[in-house]
């Protein structure tokens, strides 16, 4: 049979598909200065945690409701609309996909943080240089090396922290890796009413806490002595401090009333001296911590350097409205302790988005509560911070608002990865580059449809915001059904993610919750964790490749840049082959034609690509299945 192959010269879209993904691009004002209450305080070292191994029985449940959520009750015209629609879309939908969809390798993978009777999932991770690896979920910590081997496993009660008063429920962990310490950072909660409520920061006394433990310090939760409890912890470092923010809530009707923020000198944590730190925020009055609408910010996210060497001495916050609106609120506390630091406020608008707040399982009537749409992380690289949180989709899918501000233009990008089939949740963002000039981020999400369990998956999001087809980590094995109330149950609050410095590829670690069916225990249909390193297969099979694809000549140099490429399709199928600078950038797209199996021969121009090093890479029916470099050099 004659083969032949047209020449596609016209430059093509690189999406492929009909997924739906919205854009828009603005700016925000100028940060202005605001006048709100401080309070230098010292607080003694309280404990060391986890050095001997103890009692690991729970020292109760965390509460399984949510602030501002409780009574919900499903519309269920709502919930039949969107189910009808996903069984007619489930087999249609396409995805916007970019040049790192198919280059995701999940490469370790393990169950994690073993627990019963709780829910919901409260993941978070972190991984050293060296490969040391925390893991955390409500009241469980989980430490393995860089295969999955374990080094602890541990319920953080009064056990743990040698310490009898913590009696009440130890709930919300979050974690992070400090590169320029070598060291991990912990924060968790205790209690939940004003009485009780404590927030534990905990600073590794090595890189490994599994053999050495913390150092342990105990804030008073009722940070402003006014009948308040902390709950929703988040946590950050600069180079020198480490700040943790949290709501404030009533005893008797649970409702939100107040934000604080703890700023605390990092290094004396890790030396287990004194810590010398700030509290921000008032009781009252025009001295509390508000946006730029005078309103209470529910839930300030940090949004630490991604790089290192970290030298911020500043801190850039973020913030959502819970329920919607058309803002990303940003404040900065300007300067470290001993520099007398302010707080400044703006905002950023977006395009207008709203909470979705129920999901579909699969073979089940049990909703999933799908949340709000608070900030759940967010990172500053080389002058950008990169945030995402849940909104609905114009269909009413939960779907992943993501948002790029760039600090210094001013500027806000904001683009929502959505489709007709799938409900997207709790996502988490982290870099997935090893080069600061290169913003290609990796999200993990938890998912789920009428048509599939609770899953978690992961997708990249490229330089020019392209998202990639979603890839599925671990697939889900049940519905879940914990406590259910008005025939829906509470999905989550977080997944945990982590980048990991010091490799020679991309590597990204991610912590989330799937639908398990575990009949033995006494919830038998609820939440596992999984934990998963994810890293960019680029380089990774180039002697097998090589085998199946080569380019000649190699480098490309002279008046006429011409090269051969011959390549064996192994499969037939609809076969595209496309030009990517080494940061991901899509140059152009060379060939696009439907091949049978068989050995092929083509000739490409290589005039219009300036000097530098190119990726060539082949597409059949949309995956990507060979590749190899390109070397454009002088005469």
């Amino acid at each position: 049979m004659k083969r032949t192959i047209p020449k596609i010269l016209a430059l093509l879209f690189l999406y492929t598909s009909v997924s739906l993904v919205a854009q828009t691009t603005t700016s925000f004002k100028e940060f202005e200065k605001v006048e709100t209450a401080s309070k230098l305080i010292q607080v003694e070292r309280s404990s060391i945690a986890g050095v001997k191994e103890g009692n690991d029985n729970f020292v109760s449940v965390k509460r399984i409701d949510h602030p501002g959520l409780t009574g919900l009750i499903p519309d269920s015209a709502h919930i039949a609309a969107k189910n009808k629609l996903t069984w007619e879309s489930i087999n249609s939908q396409g995805v916007r996909r970019n040049a790192l969809v198919d280059s995701l390798r999940v490469k370790v993978a393990y169950e994690a943080n073993t627990f019963n009777n709780v829910t919901p999932m409260d993941n978070n991770i972190a991984v050293s240089n060296g490969g040391i690896v925390v893991s955390v979920v409500n009241t469980n910590i989980y430490i393995t090396d860089s295969m999955g081997t374990r080094l602890q496993s541990r319920v953080m009660n009064a056990s743990f922290f040698d310490n009898a008063a913590l009696n009440s429920t130890i709930y919300d962990p979050k974690v992070l890796y400090d590169p320029d310490f070598d060291r991990f950072i912990l924060v968790i909660l205790h209690g939940s009413n004003s009485t009780t409520s404590r927030v534990l920061v905990c600073f590794s006394r090595s890189n490994n806490p599994a053999a050495d433990g913390w150092n342990v310090y105990t804030f008073n939760g009722n940070a402003f002595s006014n009948n308040l409890w902390f709950d929703y912890p988040n946590i950050g470092i600069n180079s020198k401090e480490l700040f943790v923010t949290g709501n404030l809530f009533t005893n008797t009707t649970n409702s939100y009333a107040n934000k604080v923020v703890f700023q605390i000198d990092k290094e004396n944590g890790y030396d287990g001296t004194t810590l010398n730190s700030r509290l921000w925020g008032a009781a009252s009055g025009g001295a509390m911590l508000r946006n730029d609408d005078n309103n209470l910010p529910f839930t300030m996210v940090p949004a630490p350097y991604a790089f290192v060497p970290n030298t911020m001495e500043d801190m850039y916050f973020v913030s959502t409205v819970a329920n919607g609106g058309s803002k990303i609120y940003l404040y900065r506390i300007t300067n470290t302790l001993d520099k007398n630091p302010s707080i400044e406020v703006t905002s950023a608008g977006i395009q207008m988005f709203r909470a979705e707040r129920f999901s579909s399982q699969r073979n089940t009537g049990v909703l999933l509560i799908s949340g709000d749409a608070r900030i759940k992380n967010a990172y500053m690289q080389n002058g950008i911070i990169h945030t995402v949180h849940t909104s609905a989709s114009p269909s009413n899918f939960s779907s992943i608002n993501y948002t790029r501000i760039d600090v210094n233009s001013r500027l806000a990008t904001n683009k929502v990865f959505f489709d007709e089939a799938n409900d997207y949740a709790f996502a988490a963002i982290a870099p997935f580059s090893n080069n600061e000039e290169d913003p290609t981020a990796l999200i993990v999400y938890t998912s789920s449809s009428v048509a599939k369990f609770p899953e978690i998956g992961v997708m990249t999001c490229n330089r020019e915001m392209a998202f990639s087809k979603p890839k599925v980590v671990k697939d889900g094995e049940s519905f879940v059904s914990i406590f259910t109330s008005n025939n829906s149950t509470r999905w989550g609050d977080y997944s945990g993610i982590h980048k990991r410095y010091g490799t020679g590829r991309p590597e990204v670690w991610i912590s989330a919750c799937y639908g398990a069916n575990t009949p033995n225990t006494q919830l038998t249909r609820h939440w596992r964790n999984y934990n998963a390193q994810i890293i960019s297969k680029e380089g990774e099979e180039q002697v097998e490749l090589n085998t199946q694809v080569s380019i000649w000549p190699n480098p490309v140099q002279g008046n006429f840049r011409d090269f051969n490429l011959a390549f064996n399709a192994e499969e037939d199928g609809a076969y595209t082959i496309e030009i990517y600078d080494m940061v991901g950038k899509r140059i152009r797209q060379v060939y696009e034609d439907k091949l049978v199996k068989g050995k092929y021969r083509l000739v490409f121009s290589a005039n219009d690509l300036s000097i530098g090093t190119y990726l060539l890479v082949i597409n059949r029916d949309d995956k990507n299945v060979l590749s190899e470099r390109i070397l454009i050099a002088d005469n």
